[in-house]
């Protein structure tokens, strides 16, 4: 009897966190994207000092989260979202309007990919 009940307690256990985790990383990811679509007004703009500073504001934000979904996602799918966000802090950097767009693009998919990878559904169990 006491295996059952625990074996229940483990299983609630598991199914929170789950859903915690999925939760969370919708909470970040939209924020994340958030940000991004600001960024991408101001680089439509061609304003520059607005890029900067939105581009260290993503990046703190980033820097805050990435631990915590590190727990959640394989290494390589955050080293790629790393990548994109030093590449694209260089093309701010060097006032490259169209190597930014286009990295500022692969960044917001990468973003888009961690949430997506992050729902509950029969697609992602098997």
């Amino acid at each position: 009897m006491k295996t059952v009940i625990f074996s229940a307690i483990l299983l609630i256990v598991i199914i929170l966190a789950v859903i915690f985790s999925a939760y969370y990383t919708a909470r970040v990811t939209a924020s994340l994207d958030e940000a991004l679509s600001q960024l991408s007004v101001a680089l439509a703009e061609e304003d520059w000092d607005g890029c900067e500073r939105l581009f260290d504001e993503f990046s703190q934000q980033w820097d805050k989260t990435e631990p915590y979904l590190a727990i959640l996602f394989d290494h390589n799918e955050l080293e790629d979202t790393d990548v994109a966000i030093d590449y694209l802090g260089s093309y701010i950097f060097l006032r490259e309007k169209p190597d930014a767009v286009a990295q500022l693009s692969a960044l917001r998919l990468s973003v888009t990919h961690l949430k997506k990878s992050s729902v509950i559904g029969l697609g992602n169990l098997l």
